[in-house]
């Protein structure tokens, strides 16, 4: 069975050493890649804090890490940011507007926003690709 799995101050070598097989590539973030083992525990403290809202920087919101279980083996993980700031609501529609006029200039016949209910994103996006798209 495959199910999420929040990250505990209990876990691990099993899940240590899933995070070692993840290397961080291509935009993904691992920040326990190649570490100590003798360095996780802390490093998973900070995660299961940052969860709580604990010892944040200023720039950083509460996230939650999951470890992706299949038959109680962690095979993959990711983490949840609880809102967004300005500044990363911001960075992610600028992202979408990139990724957009790149599929434009390649030639695609159609674009679909998931904008999670919010029409403000999906006027802004399309405010932006307007001068590229074909009627």
């Amino acid at each position: 069975m495959v199910y999420l799995q929040k990250a505990a101050l209990t876990d691990g070598r099993d899940v240590y050493e899933m995070l070692q097989r993840i290397p961080p590539e291509n935009g993904f973030l691992n920040s326990c890649y190649q570490m100590d083992w003798a360095e996780f525990p802390s490093w998973l403290a900070k995660r299961v804090n940052m969860a709580q809202g604990i010892g944040l920087e200023d720039w950083q919101v509460p996230s939650t890490t999951y470890w992706l279980m299949d038959d109680g083996i962690p095979v993959a993980f990711g983490s949840l940011r609880h809102r967004l700031t300005d500044a990363l609501r911001e960075a992610g529609i600028a992202y979408a507007i990139d990724q957009i006029s790149d599929l434009i200039a390649g030639g695609v016949e159609g674009i679909h926003l998931y904008t999670m209910n919010n029409p403000d994103v999906a006027k802004q996006i399309a405010g932006s690709i307007d001068s590229i798209r074909k009627v």
